[in-house]
């Protein structure tokens, strides 16, 4: 076997399974069968477009890629013009699924494990040093921008995290992930980790509380749930006697005092936090429930420049710039303050977006909300607005509970009842959807108030 295949599949233990798939434990030997002969079924291009909804298809999907030295493009969304912005920067690509009929693509790959028979070697060019995917960052900062992800690095920063998050097993644990494996966090733990720290890795992606508490149940080994913030706080609410998880992890937005409390106290384990960046991947972790501070994974160090933070990585060429507003403790450790973007100027007055949000979703009778600032072209000052599920305020009376907290100049312009925010699957709110959400609000409000002068047809 070659030094390159080595590298992909050497941290295997022949006794631990790599997957736990429709009802049975897929061991390595039947995972290097199943990589190998989906490898020999792959087209001849430089990038793929990994949209697999099931988990170990997508896992057997980018091993393979890996293989034949292809880049596994990871957009953050599976909107059709997402998709095509992919192939208008990677021409040489194409699309790799598991439901034909899922998605629509120029060219696309059904990944399929039916029948498959014992399959020879394919021809390998994976190097360590390769680019083995491209992930899209993602959020409210605006429109999403390339990161490539070299192999090396993705074990590297998986390796520290095991580390930082204290996940040390006798046997192995099993991991049942919410988040989906095109985004970062997703790929971290629920794709590279189980391969590099002799791990198990469950193929479903819970949505529901009951279907994450299900897949605990499929699998005998100690489970380490890795979710987010607003699965987590589903959790909470739902009326479930959950079995043993052995740690909970949660990502991809900031988690709450109040709902990592509630979470250890319900579920009874440990809730730790990382904080990452798509940039870097995971940086920190900590308890949330016991910790304000983060703690720096191993190697890493965070330096302030005026107000901005860097992240010095150990055989990195240049400090990476972070998207965050942070407090630097020691060499360990830092304090998150928020994002750049969190920060709002009006009238001279400087506040974060965060801060009034959580004014917002401390009112009694509202159940979520956000307060951002939409895209407002042409005025010389910004103007807020809020997005608020809360079925028995109405807006004036929202607006007045704001008063009492919030000053004036913050308050937002306009409040705009939903039945509920439009999350991504990691549970983001991005700008494009809160955009959206505003521009369709201003028009219904804008043909109400026309139907009501006689305007409207």
């Amino acid at each position: 076997m070659s030094e390159a295949v080595c590298s992909l599949f050497d941290t295997l233990s022949p006794d631990v399974p790599v997957a736990f798939w429709k009802g049975e434990y897929i061991y390595p030997e039947k995972f290097q069968q199943h990589v190998y002969a989906i490898a020999e079924t792959l087209p001849d291009k430089k990038y793929a477009v990994n949209l697999c909804e099931d988990r170990y298809l997508f896992l057997v999907a980018f091993a393979a890629c890996l293989l034949k030295a292809q880049a596994s493009l990871l957009p953050p969304s599976r909107a059709e013009n997402e998709i095509e912005r992919l192939f208008e920067l990677y021409a040489d690509a194409y699309c790799l699924v598991d439901n034909e009929a899922d998605v629509r693509c120029q060219e696309k790959c059904v990944i399929q494990l039916d029948n498959i028979n014992i399959v020879t070697q394919p021809e390998c060019n994976f190097t360590n040093d390769a680019v083995a995917a491209i992930v899209f960052t993602s959020g409210t900062t605006g429109s999403s921008k390339p990161h490539k992800k070299r192999w090396k690095d993705l074990v590297m920063s998986t390796s520290k995290l095991k580390q930082g998050l204290g996940l040390k097993a006798k046997g192995f644990d099993t991991i049942v992930a919410t988040v989906p494996p095109q985004h970062m966090y997703g790929l971290e733990m629920s794709i590279v980790y189980p391969l590099v720290n002799k791990a198990c890795m469950h193929a479903g992606r819970p949505f529901f509380p009951q279907d994450i508490k299900d897949d605990i149940n499929d699998v005998q080994s100690p489970c380490v749930l890795v979710t987010t913030p607003i699965h987590l706080s589903a959790c909470n609410d739902a009326e479930i006697e959950w079995p043993e998880i052995k740690s909970i992890i949660s990502a991809a937005s900031k988690l709450s005092v109040e709902v990592a409390t509630e979470a250890e106290s319900k579920m009874k384990t440990r809730v730790q936090e990382v904080y990452g960046c798509t940039e870097v991947g995971a940086i920190a972790t900590r308890r949330t429930t016991v910790e304000k501070k983060w703690m720096l994974l191993e190697g890493y160090r965070v330096i302030k420049k005026a107000d901005n933070a860097f992240l010095n990585i150990p055989g990195a060429e240049e400090q990476i710039e972070l998207p965050d507003k942070i407090d630097v403790i020691d060499q360990d450790s830092f304090v998150l303050i928020g994002r750049g973007s969190d920060i709002v100027k009006i009238g001279g007055k400087r506040e974060s977006l965060s801060n009034i949000t959580n004014v917002l979703k401390n009112i009694s009778g509202v159940e979520d909300g956000l307060i951002f600032k939409p895209d407002t072209s042409g005025s010389t000052q910004p103007r807020l607005a809020a997005i608020v599920v809360a079925p028995g305020l109405s807006e004036a009376v929202i607006l007045q509970e704001l008063k009492k907290n919030i000053d004036q100049v913050f308050l937002p312009r306009k409040i705009i009842k939903v039945n509920h925010l439009p999350y991504s699957d990691t549970g983001k709110l991005t700008l494009d959807s809160l955009k959206a959400e505003f521009s369709n609000h201003t028009t219904k409000r804008n043909q109400q108030l026309a139907a009501k002068r006689g305007y409207g047809s």
